[in-house]
């Protein structure tokens, strides 16, 4: 990430629609799916994304693209964990 960077990309990994949805709220040209990944860039920091995305409900991952930052629920982590 370069320190002037404005604009950061975003995997969202759930199958709730009520998640993608908010994601769409902070996307600057939409949510793009395909096989239950989608993908958007937006100027929000990744916390601020991620707790909005926790307060609005569970079951999902969400990764910043240009570096391996992802919290997610237990069975997500799992998943990622290995990847560390």
């Amino acid at each position: 990430m370069r320190e002037e960077q404005t604009q950061f990309p975003y995997v969202l990994i759930t199958e709730n629609t009520e998640i993608v949805l908010k994601a769409d709220d902070f996307a600057l040209d939409g949510v793009q799916s395909g096989f239950g990944v989608f993908t958007f860039r937006s100027e929000s920091q990744f916390g601020e994304i991620f707790n909005a995305l926790r307060e609005t409900s569970d079951g999902f991952a969400l990764v910043q693209a240009h570096y391996s930052s992802f919290h997610g629920d237990a069975n997500f982590s799992r998943v990622f964990n290995h990847l560390i």
